[in-house]
Parts: C-alpha cells; structure tokens; sequence
C-alpha cells in the first residue's frame, strides 16, 4: 500500500531534518531514534507476513491509527508489539 510506503518514508525524512538539528541534545536524539527503530521494526514484521491480505490489513490499521492486532494459534486476538 503506498499510503503506508509514504507515511515511513515521510515519517523517516523528518526525523533525519529534526536529528541534523538537535546533535546537542541526546535525549531528543535517542527519542527520535527510537522512533526509527519503531518503524523499521514495522515493516521487517510486515514483510515477514506471507498473506499479503494481512500485510494490507495492519498496515490500514497504521494509517487509521489502531494497533495491530493479530489471531493466535489458540484462536484469540493478541495485539502486535516490539517485545
């Protein structure tokens, strides 16, 4: 979806303007660091989905907002995290 594409993309060329900025101020770069790291780990998960339907479907969750959730191997919805 590119929608999605652009939004990391976006997302990505504002942290790199905001970090050439802050090089002084270490909390705020760890900040946006860790906000990198959040989308990165976003779309390696993304991109470990077989099912392209799925990938749509979390992936219009992002633009909408909501958290990811998934369906278990018990059959219950867990919501995705970094952990």
């Amino acid at each position: 979806m590119q929608e999605f594409i652009d939004l990391i993309k976006s997302r990505s060329d504002e942290h790199a303007k905001a970090f050439s900025r802050i090089h002084d101020l270490p909390g705020s770069m760890m900040s946006i660091l860790r906000q990198e790291l959040d989308s990165l780990i976003r779309v390696i998960y993304l991109l470990s989905i077989v099912d392209i339907n799925e990938r749509e479907r979390l992936m219009k969750c992002t633009l909408a907002g909501d958290r990811w959730k998934v369906t278990t191997a018990k059959n219950k919805q867990a919501f995705v995290t970094d952990s």
